[in-house]
């Protein structure tokens, strides 16, 4: 945000529309995502009516946040130990997905890693994983 001292009829523009912000400050939208915004300016004299020419600044580039999801675990459909042929099912709360631009959830992607040591189970990528004998004895991390 700019802080101009002057007397002025200011404007702020999108991509190089016009927005009708016609303040000394502006505070950035989810609309602004992905979009240049500038600032301008035409002078006006206290006294008279005589207006000055109208100057742009250059544009500043508004960024998408990248989204953040919390609360992620594991759950065992038979409720105890895991053995073979259990389902296991990845978790976390929707409500805990956060974007700082308000964009809601797209599709996220899932991958379900054997030992942790990274290594991605082949066509693991749901939320559920069922068991088999390569697993066993495995620590399992989505």
């Amino acid at each position: 945000m700019w802080t101009v001292i002057l007397k002025a009829r200011v404007l702020s523009a999108r991509d190089g529309a016009a927005m009708g912000a016609a303040s000394l400050t502006y505070t950035l939208v989810a609309g602004d995502s992905g979009a240049s915004i500038t600032f301008e300016v035409t002078p006006v004299a206290a006294a008279g009516s005589k207006t000055g020419n109208a100057l742009t600044s250059a544009g500043i580039l508004v960024v998408n946040s990248t989204p953040v999801a919390n609360a992620v675990g594991i759950t065992d459909n038979n409720g105890g130990d895991a053995i073979i042929g259990d389902t296991l099912t990845g978790f976390y709360t929707y409500n805990t997905y956060n974007d700082a631009d308000d964009d809601i959830e797209g599709t996220s992607t899932f991958r379900w890693l054997r030992d942790g040591d990274g290594v991605a189970i082949s066509g693991a990528t749901s939320l559920s994983y069922t068991l088999v004998s390569g697993d066993i004895p495995c620590l399992y991390y989505i």
